[in-house]
């Protein structure tokens, strides 16, 4: 495992306004053990979180492949227009898109 704080501050996203020597400044510290081992059971429970998310959406997708089809008329989809929605359509608009890592690897409107 690497702590050297120059070799990390190296590897810094660039977006990161801070300097290499800021950062690296920044993860001078103590390196414990116990720490350490916290740390390394919380990423080995992430992992562990996110295959079971990857298990569930494949299963999801097993289930609804297995439905029958419908078809979509654009009746189906044409909602009246309130007050209400257009108002969280505009902030919706508004909103930057975000990459979602926990959203479904399928596309849950078509089925």
């Amino acid at each position: 495992m690497e702590s050297n704080p120059w070799t990390l501050a190296a590897l810094r996203d660039r977006r990161i306004r801070a300097t290499k020597e800021e950062i690296a400044r920044s993860l001078e510290g103590n390196w414990r053990e116990d720490m350490l081992f916290e740390l390394k059971q919380a990423v080995a429970a992430y992992d562990f979180i996110q295959k079971q998310i990857e298990e569930c959406d494949q299963r999801l997708q097993t289930l609804l492949s297995a439905l029958p089809q419908r078809d979509i008329t654009q009746a189906d989809n044409q909602t009246k227009a309130t007050p209400e929605t257009v108002a969280l359509n505009r902030k919706q608009k508004r909103k930057k898109p975000r990459p979602d890592g926990n959203a479904p690897q399928f596309n849950m409107a078509a089925e």
